[in-house]
């Protein structure tokens, strides 16, 4: 038998704004792992050096580990330099501006990622834009296109980039960033799969993980009601005990950070609490059997 054990974290902001309260409440829950995603209403791209500095000093008093830098880059950048993004109908912190000012924010992350312990920059496939109508196929192609400079970068750099399936993007599901990390074909360009935003664009995660699972370095988890409505993980329609199961067969080496999208009696905390408390029900299920 296998033993179904996971390195597990969280994304910060989920949380707290304030590093402080974050790590206080993830030590309390043992976990090993942050995904630093924005802090004192900033993103991480925009951190000053006292706030750099601050972060480091949190996370060497807790001895947490940083899994990987939850970035918004590529997100509100233009795919097509001449339209615009649209607008971004949810309370998202993000970095915005054109192509080559989102690249030297990369570079700055590159420095970030030696201060913080980390290898791993998530990034997206761009912000849908107004009356950009081109096939599926060379949407494809544009954003490989596009994306293709800043892995080189990464190359160089020493540092994988983690490319979600996002909703608000050109790329929902899996599959597709798949599809995109094949044709850049880099050992620097890695994906950051998040089976909720799957199931939310309508792809069934299950039947999806086996074509993507090889390029694969983090996992965000979250679970839906058929409606779309955020509930724990135990709840939802994704059934994360054959999930993890396939993750346990496959020897998944990655971080799996919880990201529930809802709240427990108006509590975020709360709602990650609980999906912890899920997640350890359903593993230790798995090594009962």
């Amino acid at each position: 038998m296998v033993s179904a054990q996971f390195k597990i974290g969280l994304v910060t902001d989920l949380i707290s704004m304030d590093l402080g309260s974050v790590l206080k409440a993830v030590n309390e829950m043992r976990l090993n792992y942050v995904e630093i995603h924005s802090l004192w209403n900033k993103t991480i791209e925009d951190l000053s050096g006292p706030e750099i500095e601050e972060t480091k000093s949190l996370l060497k008093q807790t001895n947490l580990k940083v899994s990987n830098l939850s970035s918004t880059l590529f997100l509100m950048c233009p795919l097509v330099d001449e339209k615009k993004p649209k607008d971004l109908d949810i309370d998202f912190i993000t970095k915005r501006g054109s192509y080559s000012e989102h690249l030297n924010y990369l570079k700055n992350c590159f420095k970030l990622c030696k201060e913080f312990k980390t290898n791993i920059i998530r990034i997206f496939g761009f912000r849908e834009q107004e009356n950009l109508e081109l096939p599926a196929d060379i949407i494809l192609e544009k954003v490989a296109e596009r994306l293709e400079k800043s892995v080189q970068l990464a190359e160089n750099a020493g540092i994988t980039l983690a490319l979600e399936n996002c909703p608000y993007t050109y790329l929902p599901t899996g599959i597709l960033t798949h599809k995109v990390a094949r044709k850049i074909d880099s050992h620097a360009l890695k994906l950051v799969w998040d089976p909720g935003n799957t199931l939310k664009a309508g792809m069934d995660p299950l039947s999806e993980y086996p074509l993507i699972k090889d390029d694969i370095v983090h996992i965000h988890i979250k679970n839906l009601t058929k409606n779309g409505k955020g509930v724990p993980i135990g709840k939802g329609i994704i059934d994360y005990s054959k999930l993890l199961g396939k993750l346990v067969e496959d020897n998944y080496q990655g971080v799996i950070s919880l990201e529930p999208e809802c709240a427990l009696e108006g509590s975020k905390e709360k709602a990650v609490r609980k999906d912890l408390k899920d997640l350890k029900w359903i593993l230790s299920l798995l090594n009962d059997k």
